[in-house]
């Protein structure tokens, strides 16, 4: 599987789990069950996966645009 395949997937995954995240906070509000905790809790470790997987994938564009510009100016004496 190539790599743009596997980001999309990866990019599915993540929509998924976190509109599964939200749902349960939800219901997890309304009633209190303990099937609705289960599921938020499994489905927080699949969030956590992908979302390193995603950071994974993405490395090359994080290091160059978001790395770069945190790093401070070097000051050269005049």
């Amino acid at each position: 599987m190539n790599k743009r395949k596997l980001l999309l997937i990866t990019n599915i995954v993540l929509l998924l789990a976190f509109l599964t995240q939200t749902t349960t906070v939800i219901l997890f509000q309304i009633i209190k069950s303990k099937l609705v905790f289960e599921i938020h809790k499994t489905n927080g470790l699949v969030f956590i996966l992908a979302l390193i997987l995603h950071a994974y994938l993405n490395w090359s564009w994080i290091r160059v645009n978001i790395l770069k510009r945190s790093k401070k100016p070097e000051i050269t004496p005049a």
